[in-house]
């Protein structure tokens, strides 16, 4: 998610009591895997999308076992 400000050490701030919207940065389970990604709406049809060209969206199908945990507010990064 480096495209989004967010890098692999930085801590993030997920609210799970907030719906995902299209466009947020959330933290979904899929086969029991946490992963940060946005999700998105195309066609009716939800995908994860990493803000990082080097890895895949993922389209979010009836029979995987996936949900979103929660919605990323902050990302806080070291001080250099």
């Amino acid at each position: 998610m480096i495209d989004a400000g967010i890098h692999p050490s930085d801590i993030l701030i997920v609210d799970k009591s907030l719906d995902p919207l299209p466009n947020n940065v959330v933290v979904a389970v899929i086969d029991g895997k946490f992963l940060v990604k946005r999700i998105i709406k195309e066609n009716g049809i939800f995908f994860l999308v990493p803000d990082n060209p080097t890895f895949q969206r993922i389209e979010l199908k009836d029979d995987m076992h996936a949900g979103i945990w929660g919605v990323v507010t902050y990302s806080i990064s070291k001080a250099k």
